[in-house]
């Protein structure tokens, strides 16, 4: 995998401690499985999904399957285990997202670690940028943005 970055800034470096609790940070490329940069689409069943760096029997999830998240509000998504700043979290719906942040390619760095959860989709809008569903930390419900492709979101996978 290419693009598999650990999120590291002065005040939280690339530690062990920080890659079990939050994750890596892939490009949208790296997530699907494809060459960085690639003009080509990632390879998709005979179902249109997309396996990328999945285990099998699992595949990056659409938009359309991650809308899903959207019936929550945002408390209700978020892992209770005291690593998100703002509102207090419920995790109601078991989801349990945690606030890994992004890597912002254009600036080559870190940025929204404890403030936002970025999950990358299998949806490509145009050649270098792709959707992503981001909640943020405070009062904010599940919501979709266009990211350009070589900045480094988490990765939910959604069983087959």
């Amino acid at each position: 995998i290419p693009v598999a970055d650990i999120y590291r800034t002065p005040q939280f470096p690339d530690t062990v401690e920080t890659l079990q609790r939050y994750g890596r940070l892939y490009s949208w490329y790296s997530a699907m499985g494809i060459e960085e940069n690639s003009s080509f689409p990632p390879s998709a069943n005979a179902e249109g999904e997309v396996q990328g760096v999945c285990p099998e029997g699992w595949h990056i999830p659409t938009t359309a399957e991650m809308s899903a998240l959207q019936l929550y509000d945002g408390a209700a998504l978020k892992a209770t285990d005291g690593l998100w700043i703002g509102e207090v979290p419920n995790d109601a719906s078991r989801f349990s997202i945690v606030p890994g942040g992004l890597h912002n390619a254009a600036l080559n760095r870190n940025e929204y670690l404890r403030a936002y959860a970025y999950l990358w989709s299998a949806d490509n809008d145009a050649q270098t940028v792709a959707t992503a569903g981001y909640l943020p930390y405070l009062c904010g419900d599940f919501e979709f943005t266009s990211l350009n492709k070589s900045n480094g979101c988490s990765v939910r996978c959604a069983k087959d």
